[in-house]
């Protein structure tokens, strides 16, 4: 999970999944970010978002039919 925040002089945020495909990424209160959402085999989500104090979001992932071939 990418946040590119939509304000000059703020630096972009990220966080990595558990195990278990939860996320945890703190953000300052009342700034926008652009949130990139991705994982091999579903599909990609961005989202913009500007949280208040203590807020939540949370994300459902789509697993993709894709076929890549290595």
């Amino acid at each position: 999970m990418l946040a590119f925040p939509q304000e000059t002089g703020q630096q972009t945020r990220f966080a990595i999944s558990s195990a278990e495909g939860l996320y945890r990424l703190r953000l300052e209160s009342g700034i926008a970010y652009r949130v990139e959402v991705s994982y091999m085999g579903y599909t990609k989500i961005t989202d913009t978002l500007r949280l208040t104090k203590d807020g939540q979001h949370d994300f459902i992932k789509v697993i993709t039919r894709k076929c890549y071939e290595i």
